[in-house]
């Protein structure tokens, strides 16, 4: 239970502030990415503590928000070895599935796949991201401009 929600909000400002600058950088190194990991799981959890300690309003709470989902590829489709999980899903398919703010949190928090998109020569855009429970449906991407914008709604609502 959180008793002092002001700072658990801060903190979710100060992420969302750190992820807007992941939009711009450049090089990527193992560290970063954990950091990145660190920021987004931090972020993650702290929103769904606030949910559970009813100290997010019922109108955002209930709120839904859209991500990608790509179902996971027939595995007689998959010719050659995986080198990659992504290459399990199928991501030249995806459909818009919308999902509470709760049910994309676990996305995160009980995430068995999680893996930031980062196209070649370009910015970080999102993140490609499955719980333990869905990663054998599918895969969701997350738009990492969404998860900055979740966190912020969150931690700056009085």
């Amino acid at each position: 239970m959180i008793t002092v929600e002001s700072v658990w909000k801060r903190e979710l400002i100060r992420l969302a502030g750190k992820l807007q600058k992941r939009y711009q950088q450049k090089r990527w190194t193992i560290l970063s990415e954990a950091a990145l990991e660190k920021e987004v799981f931090i972020g993650t959890f702290a929103v769904r503590k606030l949910l559970d300690s009813n100290k997010v309003s019922q109108k955002l709470s209930e709120k839904k928000f859209s991500v990608t989902f790509h179902p996971i590829r027939n595995p007689d489709e998959i010719k050659e070895s995986i080198k990659h999980f992504t290459h399990a899903f199928d991501l030249m398919h995806g459909t818009r599935h919308e999902l509470t703010m709760r049910k994309l949190m676990e996305q995160f928090i009980h995430s068995h796949h999680f893996s930031p998109f980062v196209p070649i020569g370009q910015n970080m855009v999102g993140i490609f991201v499955a719980s333990d429970w869905k990663r054998k449906e599918g895969l969701y991407y997350v738009m990492l401009k969404r998860l900055t914008e979740i966190f912020r709604e969150v931690g700056s609502e009085v």
